[in-house]
């Protein structure tokens, strides 16, 4: 349950929380994705601190080893930065403003949009580890945002996606993705914010 302060006004809870109507993600007031598929879902009120965060997730027909997921189009007016892996322990960055530009095994994937001569809003997206499974970003020629989801063992297999990519949104895209980090840190317990993790001794 989402706790609101007593003089949080509905514009701000609107413009503030993450949210999926009739196939459209909007965030920070924004429309982020269009068309997405009725087999996408929602898990919003993830962390009190930040009304924005959430998780997308999604179902197949079938269970399998590999999943390659629509999430829908990018809406006009985003531009995005990635960073992808492109080889396994080297990682490199990439704008662009379609979905068809996101390359393969994205690991991060921020998003600016301006209206006017309001402020931007940033939004970040996170594939992450669900279980054995891992998701990763990545853009298709019809102009979809995906995200593939995979054990890399074809006896380990599943039919569900339910917290595979992690989104966030705000007006400042450093302190996004460091509170987005430390939220994810907190979710997960799978890791630790440099923050909070202790130098090793000195020989």
């Amino acid at each position: 349950m989402q706790v609101v302060a007593a003089d949080a006004s509905p514009r701000q809870m609107t413009t503030t929380t993450t949210r999926l109507e009739s196939g459209t993600l909007l965030v920070g007031g924004r429309e982020l994705l269009a068309r997405s598929p009725p087999e996408v879902t929602l898990r919003a009120g993830v962390a009190d601190a930040a009304p924005g965060a959430a998780f997308l997730g999604t179902r197949a027909a079938v269970p399998s080893s590999r999943h390659v997921f629509p999430l829908g189009t990018i809406a006009k007016g985003w531009r995005w930065l990635s960073l992808f892996r492109f080889k396994i322990w080297w990682m490199a960055p990439k704008t662009g403003s379609d979905a068809a530009g996101v390359p393969a095994e994205t690991q991060m994937l921020l998003l600016e949009t301006k209206n006017g001569a309001e402020d931007a809003v940033y939004a970040l997206m996170l594939p992450v580890l669900e279980g054995k499974f891992r998701a990763s970003l990545q853009g298709a020629p019809e102009e979809e945002l995906q995200f593939c989801f995979e054990s890399g063992d074809p006896d380990v297999q599943t039919v569900e996606a339910v917290d595979a990519v992690f989104v966030n949104s705000g007006d400042n895209p450093f302190k996004l993705i460091k509170e987005s980090i430390k939220i994810l840190s907190k979710i997960k317990g799978t890791f630790s914010h440099i923050e909070n993790k202790e130098t090793p001794p000195q020989s």
